[in-house]
Formats: C-alpha cells, structure tokens, sequence
C-alpha cells in the first residue's frame, strides 16, 4: 500500500506479500472509513478484506474464503457508508455483501435489474443481443450479477454496483430510519453462565 498527496508526493508505504492475516495477495480495492479514516482493503486472493490504519497495523479481519453466507470468492471493491456499514463486492460470487462495522454479515445483493417490456423486446428483436442470448426463456437470470466488479456509496445512501457481465450499474438505496423504544427487543438473559 503506498500513499501520495493530491500532487502526487509520495509519503509512506508498507504491506509485504503473503497469506497471513497481516499480508496480502493481489490487493484490489481499497476505500477509507469515513467514520475512524481507517483503510478496508479487499484481499482478492486471500479472500478477505482486511482493515489496516493508515500506518498498516492490522485491526480486523472481515469474511472468510468461500461461497457461503457471509463468505467471499476474489473480492474486488469495498466500500463503506455514513453509518458504517460495509459493501464489499464478492466477484467470484457474483454478489455484494453487506457488513456492520463489527464485521458481522447484515446481508447479500444479487442484483435485480428491472427489464421493461421496451427493453425485452429490443432483446428479442436485437440480432448481436440474440446472438448473445438466443435461447433466453427465464429473463429472471438477467437481473442478478454477473461478475460485479465496483462498489460505492454516495452521501445520500445509495449504493451504486458495476455489472461488468451485464454491462450495466445497478444502484440501490439504503433505507434506514431510527426505531422507537417499543420497536426493540431486549436480548434474551440466560440464568446459566454457559449458555451465550
């Protein structure tokens, strides 16, 4: 990881190539934590993201390799929002996961382009698309990501997500709204010391 000023000077750089939880392999995306300006970097071959301060001590680890919840496959891009929630686009899964600041897995994006009749039609009728798709029955599968490449999140809430497969940019709008006291649930207390 190096870092420059605006001009271009270089100021520092750190980071040594491995699989350890400290190393990384092919690093891909890179964002700043707008809450604690720490960096989450995406980890492509070591299948995680990783949070470094800007120094490059390790703070946390976020996802594990895999394809499951909460999993991740050749991450690519990461981004994090004004409440601290963290978007990060699992490629080799073709989905975008959603963290807490934490690391905890809220939630998978796995696209849902809206195809208008218009744009159906121009489908069939198109001859390169028809070409690409001539035995397309289900339009279902043409909604959800096809190797996403890019995250980011703008100051409004709305995520924007590349569809590199798809040729497209999906963009998704977070909802979220403070929950009155009667809306929360207590935590169940257990009475046994071993049971969490």
């Amino acid at each position: 990881v190096q870092c420059f000023t605006r001009q271009g000077q270089y100021l520092q750089g750190w980071g040594e190539f491995g699989n350890e939880p400290h190393q990384l392999s092919f690093p891909w995306g890179i964002t700043i934590d707008p809450i604690n300006q720490t960096l989450l970097i995406a980890d492509w071959n070591n299948n995680l993201v990783k949070r470094f301060t800007r120094e490059g001590e390790l703070l946390q680890l976020i996802g594990a390799p895999g394809t499951g919840v909460g999993q991740l496959n050749k991450p690519s891009s990461v981004a994090v929002d004004q409440h601290g929630d963290i978007y990060i686009v699992d490629r080799g899964n073709d989905r975008v996961l959603i963290f807490n600041h934490r690391g905890m897995f809220l939630e998978s994006l796995i696209g849902d382009g809206t195809m208008t009749d218009k744009g159906v039609q121009k489908l069939l009728t198109n001859p390169d698309a028809l070409r690409l798709r001539d035995n397309v029955v289900d339009f279902d599968r043409e909604k959800r990501f096809a190797s996403p490449t890019s995250v980011k999140v703008d100051d409004a809430g709305r995520v924007y997500v590349v569809d590199t497969g798809r040729w497209r940019i999906q963009v998704y709008e977070k909802l979220w709204r403070i929950l009155e006291p009667d809306e929360i649930d207590a935590p169940e207390l257990h009475a046994d010391p071993e049971v969490y």
